[in-house]
């Protein structure tokens, strides 16, 4: 099945990695659904700050709370805003289960996977003079990642048993 397809069906479901045994968790980035909240907030109280704070501020914590059902409905109520509309779509099809997430130990943010390539590609790539290729950066980071996360010996052992992998 491809990726785009897989992920389109299992948002949260583990992503198995092929060659490698770890799993990457698929989930809807809490951040973006809480900026198109304060994008409805804006479009339904326009000049009222006190009210699109408010507003914004209550139907942030029901996200994180998992009050799904009365977000959703409280979205689709007004059917003149459109940002309303797109918003419960975006909840919906990404599947916005944050206290599900949380308790499956699942991040729901992008903050650790921002400080991972910070770590991983800016400290080896990024440093004065270099240049690269995209094929040599790529070639880098992979053996990066693999004494990073301990896979260094299984990556060796791993390419000399797959002969069309050592060419």
């Amino acid at each position: 099945m491809p990726l785009r397809r897989y992920v389109a069906r299992n948002r949260a479901a583990p992503l198995p990695c092929k060659g490698l045994p770890l799993q990457v968790h698929i989930t809807a980035q809490c951040t973006f659904a809480k900026e198109h909240l304060w994008d409805v907030a804006k479009a339904l109280f326009r000049d009222d700050r006190e009210a699109v704070e408010t507003w914004a501020l209550a139907r942030c914590d029901g996200l994180e709370q998992g009050r799904l059902d009365g977000l959703l409905a409280t979205l689709r109520a007004p059917a003149d805003c459109e940002a309303a509309g797109k918003c419960a779509d975006y909840i919906e099809r990404n599947r916005m289960r944050y206290t599900e997430f949380r308790a499956r130990g699942l991040m729901v943010g992008s903050g650790v996977v921002e400080a991972g390539c910070k770590t991983v590609v800016g400290a080896r790539l990024k440093q004065s003079g270099m240049r690269w290729t995209v094929a040599g950066a790529n070639a880098v980071i992979a053996l990066r990642c693999c004494v990073l996360s301990g896979r260094y010996e299984d990556y060796w052992a791993q390419r000399a048993e797959t002969p069309e992998i050592s060419k």
